[in-house]
């Protein structure tokens, strides 16, 4: 039995479709379909069952489902295990991020490890939060980094590091001659946040809502699309930014000032994220064990 047919009837076991199987593997459908057939002749019998859209396996397949699973991990394994620590792993590992640890993290991650894999090459999209799990499920990038877990129980997820949401506010501004302030202190202020969809607004929302805040009536915001973009729009005076502390540090800006909400600490993890059942090559396997690594060794 082939590694490519045996990875095909896996994919559509969990899919659950032979159409959305093939776009997680990058194959067309045409050739999945071959595939399966393929497999189905040489063991002789059917192994899926086709409903409209839908496929599931059969009994039988379902046994070979299993083996499948067993023999890929066992291919993984030995990958991994032949690949690790070597500097000739070759191959491309595709990395979404939102735009904190795209930004801030990231970055630093690519370059430590390509100083021990030197022919790997990351290429690197910059989404929002809540574009990342969906990336890594459809198997468009091999891993993820974003600001918010999520509860899919497909994906596992690796804290890599801490982060901290604050104000933004120019120097200028009369908030900034305190480290925190009262939310109350926002009342008609303009507040600018990040799209919809940011980790950051919805961790800065929540950690409120479970202090049993409200921002102040009468608050203005505007929402901008990234967190440059938040930064340099305080930097003009447009208003107040919600932030990672990161993105202020990253900047060594002189012009703005960072402010905490009164016995509100908003803090969060930042993720690696990766799908659970994937059969990762050498270039995937190994930056995930990297940064799994270096998580390890800060702890």
């Amino acid at each position: 039995m082939r590694t490519e047919d045996l990875t095909a009837l896996e994919a559509v076991a969990d899919a659950g479709s032979v159409t959305v199987a093939a776009r997680r593997l990058g194959r067309s459908q045409p050739a999945v379909s071959r595939q399966l057939q393929r497999l189905e002749t040489e063991l002789g019998t059917a192994l899926l069952t086709r409903q409209g859209r839908g496929a599931q396996p059969t009994a039988p397949g379902e046994r070979v489902v299993a083996f499948a699973r067993e023999r890929l991990a066992a291919e993984e394994a030995l990958r991994a295990e032949l690949h690790q620590g070597s500097p000739q792993v070759r191959g491309v590992v595709r990395v979404v991020a939102s735009t904190t640890p795209g930004d801030y993290l990231v970055p630093e991650l690519v370059a430590r490890f390509a100083e021990h894999h030197p022919a790997v090459r990351a290429e690197v999209e910059v989404a929002d939060s809540a574009a990342v799990p969906g990336a890594v499920l459809d198997r468009r990038a091999d891993v993820g980094f974003a600001g918010r877990a999520n509860p899919d129980e497909r994906l596992v997820h690796v804290p890599v590091t801490t982060d901290e949401i604050v104000l933004a506010v120019p120097q200028a501004h009369p908030l900034a001659a305190d480290a925190s302030v009262a939310l109350a202190a926002l009342a008609g202020e303009r507040l600018i946040w990040r799209e919809e969809g940011s980790g950051t607004q919805r961790t800065f929302m929540e950690a409120l809502a479970s202090a049993g805040l409200d921002l102040p009536a009468g608050s203005a915001t505007a929402s901008l699309g990234s967190t440059q973009a938040v930064v340099s729009a305080v930097q003009a005076g447009l208003g107040i930014g919600v932030v990672s502390q990161r993105a202020l540090c990253g900047h060594r800006l002189d012009d703005v000032a960072a402010v905490r909400i009164d016995g509100v600490p908003i803090r969060r993890h930042l993720w690696m994220v990766y799908e659970r059942s994937a059969r990762r090559q050498g270039p995937q396997a190994a930056f995930i064990s990297f940064v799994s690594g270096m998580v390890a060794g800060r702890g």
